[in-house]
C-alpha cells in the first residue's frame, strides 16, 4: 500500500493498492501510519486528494469550454455589444440583464425615455429601479461605453452596476448579500420586480403592455389528472415562465464511455505523471429531455373525488399558450438523497430551433369524463373548510417526511407549490406537533385563521427595524402566512404600495395584495416553433459558487458576454447552458 502524505488527517487519507491497481480503503491505517511514526491524529491536510485533483482537472475543462480561453478571441464593442463590471459575485446578474436586455420590447421603453425618466426620478435617484434600468438600457445599448475604433483593450470600459444591483436586492436575504446566486432564481424576481415597477411608473416610461415581462414570458401549463379507479379526470391549469426540463442521465447515449472512463481516474496513481484526459460526460439528446417533460407521471397517494379513497392516478403535463419569448431551464443541479445539491456531469445539445408543437395541450371542454369537482358534497354535508393538495402531499410523503406533517405543511400554505411546502417543512419539521394529526378542516378553521392574523412580536419587531411601521410589518406577515423572510420580501417589493394596501386592508379586502396589485397580464400564445435568441452558462459545483457567462446572437454572429469582456464566439458550448431564451418565430 502507498500513502499519499499530504493527504493524511484524522479522518483519513488517499491510499493506493499496487496489488490492485486501485484506490483502497485501509481499515487499519491509523495502526500502519504509526509503525512509521505518523500520528493521524496530528497530521493536517497539505496537498489535494485524488478526488479534488479530478474535480479541479473538471472544473478547469469546464472554465475553458464555457468561456472559450485559450483562444483568441475578437474583441467587439458598440450599441448592444458592451460589458458589465464584476463587483464581487455579480455575473449572475450581468448575465441575466445581458440576455433581458437583448429583448427590445423590453429593453426599448427604458432606452428612448432615459433622459425623461432620469429628469423625473425621484430624490433618491440610487433606491429607484425604474432609474436604474434606464441607465442600465442606455449604457449597454448606446455607444456611451463603446471602445473607441482602433483601440487594442477596451479596458474597464463597462457598465457597473452598483446601484441597480443594490435596489434589484434591497430587502431579499440572497440577492442583497455579495454572495453568488442562481441565474434562474434572479431572473423571476426581476420578471416581478419590472412587471411591479412598470405599472407603478407607467407614466415616466410611456409604455403599454407589450413589453411586460410578464406578458413576455408567461404561459399556461395544462395539467390532466387521472384517476386509474374511476378512469375519469380533472384538469388544472397554471400560469409559468420558465419550462424547466430534466436531464434523464439513463437514457446517455454514451455511458458505457463514462463508466470507462471513471474506471481509469480511479485507478490513476498520479494525475501529474501522464498527460491529463479530457473529462468524459454524459451526452442526453435533447429530445430525451423534452420526452421526460411530457411523459405520464403517476401520483401513488390519490385521493379520487370519485371513489372518495386514495389510490393511484396519472398526470401528463402539456403547454397550453406559447409565449412570444421562451426560456428553458435545464436542470442541472439536483438535491440527492442527503438533501446535497449536486451538478449532473452532463452535455445536452440544445438546439437553435425549436418546434413544441406536438406538445400543445388540446381544449378540455371537450371531456365528458370528469372527476366531481371537490366541492360537489352532499347538501346535507357540513360546510368544509381547506383541505390539503393530495398531490404535494404524495410528493412529501415521497420524500420521507410523515403525511401527518406533508399535510400540515401543504395548508400551512395554502396548497401553493410543493416547493413552498418544503420550504415550511424544513422551517417547521421540529415543532413539537409536527407529526400530530391534522383538526378537522371545520373545525380548525377560525383557529387557524385567527392564528394566522396573530403576527409573532418578534418579526414584527424585526421589520420595524428595517424601517417599516408596525401595522405594515404585521400586515406583510399575514399576507405571508407568517414568514419573516417572505414578508420582508413582500414589503419591499411593495415599497411604493403600502399605504395603499393598508387602506385596502383597513376597508376589509380578502387580500390586500389583490386590492392593489398590478392588472393581470394578458398571456399572448402563437405557434410553437422558436429559434434561440442567447443562454446563460454556469461554471461550478452548484449554483451559490462559481461563475456565469452568457452567449447571445447578435446580427448573425455569437457574441461572449463575461463580465466586462465582450468578444465573438468562435464556439459557443449550446450543449452545457443553464438558462436558454427563445423567440418565437414571426
Amino acid at each position: 500500500l502507498a500513502v499519499k502524505a499530504g493527504t493524511v488527517t484524522a479522518g483519513g487519507a488517499d491510499v493506493f493498492d499496487y496489488g490492485e491497481d486501485e484506490m483502497v480503503v485501509d481499515g487499519r491505517l491509523e495502526e500502519h501510519l504509526r509503525f512509521w511514526g505518523c500520528e493521524m491524529r496530528e497530521m493536517k491536510k497539505t496537498g489535494k486528494t485524488m478526488a479534488e485533483m479530478q474535480i479541479e482537472l473538471n472544473m478547469r475543462y469546464d472554465f475553458d469550454r464555457i468561456t472559450e480561453a485559450g483562444k483568441d478571441l475578437v474583441a467587439v464593442s458598440g450599441p448592444g455589444k458592451i460589458g458589465m463590471e464584476n463587483i464581487g459575485n455579480s455575473c449572475y446578474l450581468a448575465s441575466t440583464m445581458q440576455l433581458l436586455f437583448t429583448i427590445l420590447e423590453l429593453a426599448a421603453p427604458y432606452l428612448h425615455s432615459a433622459q425623461n425618466i432620469i429628469a423625473s426620478a425621484p430624490a433618491d435617484p440610487y433606491g429607484d429601479l425604474t432609474t436604474q434600468l434606464a441607465k442600465l438600457a442606455d449604457g449597454l445599448l448606446t455607444a456611451k461605453y463603446a471602445v473607441p475604433a482602433g483601440a487594442k483593450d477596451g479596458g474597464d470600459v463597462a457598465v457597473k452596476p452598483t446601484y441597480l444591483k443594490a435596489v434589484a436586492g434591497k430587502g431579499h436575504p440572497e440577492f442583497s448579500t455579495a454572495n453568488q446566486q442562481d441565474a434562474l432564481e434572479f431572473l423571476q424576481y426581476m420578471t416581478e420586480l419590472i412587471h411591479r415597477s412598470r405599472a407603478a411608473d407607467a407614466a415616466r416610461l410611456g409604455a403599454g403592455e407589450e413589453g411586460d415581462p410578464q406578458g413576455l414570458f408567461s404561459f399556461r401549463m395544462l395539467d390532466k389528472v387521472t384517476c386509474k379507479a374511476s378512469e375519469l379526470s380533472k384538469y388544472i391549469d397554471r400560469v409559468e415562465n420558465t419550462l424547466s426540463l430534466s436531464i434523464p442521465l439513463e437514457r446517455a447515449t454514451n455511458a458505457a464511455s463514462v463508466a470507462e472512463y471513471r474506471e481509469r481516474e480511479e485507478k490513476r496513481q498520479k494525475v501529474a505523471e501522464r498527460a491529463a484526459e479530457e473529462p468524459v460526460k454524459y451526452n442526453v439528446a435533447f429530445e430525451d429531455c423534452l420526452a421526460t417533460f411530457a411523459e405520464p407521471e403517476t401520483i401513488p397517494d390519490f385521493l379520487s373525488s370519485a371513489t372518495k379513497a386514495k389510490g393511484e392516478a396519472v398526470k401528463v403535463t402539456k403547454m397550453r399558450t406559447f409565449p412570444k419569448y421562451l426560456w428553458v431551464h435545464m436542470r442541472r443541479y439536483v438535491i440527492d438523497e442527503n438533501w446535497t445539491v449536486n451538478k449532473l456531469d452532463a452535455t445536452v445539445d440544445v438546439p437553435e430551433d425549436l418546434d413544441l408543437e406536438r406538445f400543445r395541450a388540446q381544449d378540455p371542454s371537450g371531456d365528458a369524463n370528469l372527476l366531481p369537482a371537490d366541492d360537489d358534497a352532499p347538501a346535507s354535508a357540513p360546510a368544509a373548510g381547506p383541505e390539503p393538495n393530495s398531490e404535494i402531499v404524495a410528493q412529501l410523503v415521497g420524500m420521507g417526511f410523515s403525511e401527518n406533517g406533508s399535510k400540515r405543511a401543504a395548508l400551512a400554505v395554502q396548497n401553493s407549490s410543493a416547493e413552498a411546502s418544503m420550504e415550511w417543512v424544513f422551517q417547521h419539521m421540529n415543532d413539537p406537533d409536527f407529526n400530530d394529526p391534522v383538526v378537522a378542516a371545520a373545525a380548525a378553521a377560525p383557529q387557524a385563521q385567527a392564528a394566522q392574523d396573530e403576527a409573532n412580536p418578534e418579526s414584527v419587531a424585526m421589520l420595524m427595524s428595517m424601517g417599516f411601521g408596525d401595522d405594515a410589518a404585521k400586515l406583510a406577515l399575514k399576507e405571508t402566512n407568517q414568514s419573516l423572510e417572505r414578508a420582508a420580501d413582500w414589503l419591499f417589493s411593495h415599497a411604493g404600495e403600502i399605504d395603499a394596501l393598508l387602506q385596502a386592508a383597513k376597508s376589509g379586502a380578502a387580500s390586500a395584495a389583490s386590492a392593489v396589485a398590478p392588472e393581470p397580464v394578458k398571456i399572448d400564445d402563437g405557434p410553437g416553433r422558436y429559434k434561440m435568441v442567447g443562454f446563460a452558462s454556469h461554471i461550478g459545483s452548484n449554483t451559490s459558487s462559481g461563475h456565469y457567462v452568457a452567449h447571445i446572437k447578435k446580427d448573425g454572429e455569437w457574441v461572449l458576454f463575461n463580465d466586462s469582456k465582450v468578444a465573438l464566439s468562435e464556439n459557443p458550448p449550446k450543449d452545457v447552458g443553464y438558462l436558454y431564451l427563445f423567440k418565437r418565430n414571426s
